[in-house]
């Protein structure tokens, strides 16, 4: 009830209603009203006229004090079937003419008139209920006539006429219910009719609730029918025409909508694309940073295994190196998640995967290793792998070798993956081509040395063998100037003598001479030929 009141036509029908009621409900009280009051209106009159007239026939009577014709009088109109009570008293109070209708209560009456105040100078009605009747009491004082010049006149009684209200009541009764009747039939009629207005009335409107539903739902096709040029009309043109500008703005929502999508899209990919080579540079930074103090082979192989193992969740990688000279490749790494290798050292390089990788210089990708007839038959497969792929390692259009990776998931690698492997490939085929040429500079400088030992100990040998050359040399000069010196010292030392005992001649001393002077001259003559050696050991130098 509450919703349906809480909606237009639940709030027009209350509001019509209301007013239907508030205006019929004031019609009907009018009415009743006003019937009671012409009914109670008659009576009054018609009580006041009869208290006048026995206003005036109590005044002659009281005057001289002949109730006779008074109670005749009284009698009569008590007769009347409106009348019911006639009472005059006298200017005491006392009861002087008294008459009542059947079925009236004297007692009640009278304890009535006790009971009520009352002003014995003014004319009153008293209204007195005894059982269904009701008795209307009209009091009515009777002056008498001017006496003397001054024309005062003096209250000599009281006139009291009671009139049976109850016919009058009882009309009054029969208005109130058929202005109730009347009330309430036309209440039904204008709830009715309210009803029917405002279906009629707001049945554009309720169409257009409908059709603003289904818009409210998504079918902007709907339209209402404008069947009048009022307002309700107004309102429905003014519907189709925002409907239709509602499903124009739609349709370009929907274009926009699709643009911002391909948008979004591109702005995705290229995000992606973006996030791929960042991650790719961090991890080829990363991967220099870690492998820039290192020219070893094997310790660079780890740290690169190091590195991707934080981007991408394989459980196998390998490294195979490619020897040309006997067409096959040989294991240079390898780790496993289980910690337990089954791979062969060495492989053919003609295997068909190998060999197209090896051929193609390009990535090759395996989603699954059981429909794969090379990788079915491999150690992998049983060990719990489900895909992989291999990368070539390049250097200058050099095929160096293989990096491989394979995973525990069927297709758990993406192309951004195999771009990130492949960039790091790249870099470690020149990192392997640096580590092989340190490891031939090492072996060049190994073959180097040992020809500098070698070199060295001939030329030791060599100089050895010339110095044992010139020592030998070196004695024999020295053994010929020792001949020469000892010839010349002796021969001076016995000239000395024979001089000294005096047998010195002069032969003897010519002599000495001749032999001094040929030991002088087989000295200079050794010296002649040292010379002589030296001479053409410094013409050889010169020419070498």
């Amino acid at each position: 009830m509450w919703t349906y009141l809480q909606s237009l036509r639940g709030r027009i029908l209350a509001i019509n209603g209301a007013l239907f009621l508030a205006a019929s409900l004031a019609v009907a009280a009018g009415y009743f009203v006003h019937v009671r009051a012409t009914l109670l209106e008659a009576l009054e009159k018609r009580g006041s006229a009869l208290a006048e007239n026995l206003v005036m026939r109590s005044e002659r009577a009281l005057g001289v004090a002949d109730t006779t014709g008074l109670r005749e009088v009284a009698d009569r109109e008590v007769g009347d079937p409106d009348v019911g009570y006639l009472l005059v008293q006298d200017a005491a109070g006392q009861g002087v003419v008294e008459s009542l209708a059947p079925g009236v209560d004297r007692n009640r009456i009278r304890s009535e008139l006790a009971a009520a105040p009352w002003s014995p100078y003014a004319t009153e009605i008293l209204r007195i209920r005894f059982g269904e009747s009701h008795l209307l009491l009209f009091s009515s004082p009777v002056w008498s006539r001017a006496v003397g010049s001054s024309g005062q006149r003096e209250r000599i009684g009281t006139v009291r006429v009671g009139i049976d209200a109850t016919p009058t009541l009882a009309r009054i009764d029969r208005t109130l219910r058929l202005s109730l009747a009347g009330w309430l039939v036309a209440t039904l009629v204008s709830i009715i009719g309210t009803v029917l207005v405002t279906r009629w009335t707001l049945r554009p409107l309720s169409r257009v609730a409908e059709a603003s539903r289904a818009i409210a739902a998504g079918d902007l096709s709907q339209r209402v029918t404008v069947g009048s040029r009022d307002e309700i009309g107004q309102v429905g043109s003014a519907f189709n025409h925002m409907a239709a500008s509602l499903a124009q703005h739609r349709a370009t929502l929907e274009q926009r909508r699709e643009e911002l999508s391909q948008i979004a899209g591109e702005n995705a990919r290229l995000f992606r694309e973006a996030s791929q080579r960042s991650m790719r540079l961090g991890l080829l930074h990363d991967l220099a940073r870690s492998i820039a103090s290192s020219l070893d082979a094997d310790e660079i192989l780890n740290r690169v295994h190091e590195q991707l193992s934080k981007f991408i969740p394989y459980g196998y990688f390998t490294v195979l190196r490619y020897l040309p000279e006997s067409e096959e490749f040989r294991r240079a790494f390898a780790w496993i998640d289980t910690g337990e290798i089954h791979a062969q050292d060495v492989v053919s390089a003609e295997i068909p995967t190998f060999r197209h990788v090896r051929q193609s210089l390009t990535p090759w990708v395996i989603n699954d290793f059981e429909q794969d007839p090379v990788f079915s038959q491999s150690w992998l497969t049983p060990a719990g792998f489900k895909s992989g792929f291999l990368v070539p390692i390049v250097h200058q259009n050099e095929f160096m070798g293989i990096l491989g990776l394979a995973f525990r998931r069927r297709q758990a690698s993406s192309q951004g993956q195999i771009a990130t492997v492949a960039a790091v490939a790249g870099n470690l085929a020149l990192m392997l081509k640096n580590a092989a040429l340190y490891g031939a500079v090492q072996a060049s400088y190994a073959e180097l040395k040992a020809a500098q030992e070698q070199l060295a100990h001939s030329e030791s040998t060599r100089r050895a063998e010339k110095l044992r050359s010139v020592g030998q040399m070196a004695s024999g000069v020295a053994h010929d100037f020792n001949n020469v010196l000892t010839a010349i010292t002796g021969r001076v030392q016995l000239l000395r003598m024979k001089a000294e005992r005096g047998a010195l001649s002069a032969e003897e001393v010519d002599r000495s001479l001749q032999i001094i002077e040929r030991a002088a001259l087989d000295g200079a003559e050794t010296v002649r030929r040292i010379q002589e050696i030296n001479r053409h050991r410094g013409a050889a130098q010169d020419k070498r």
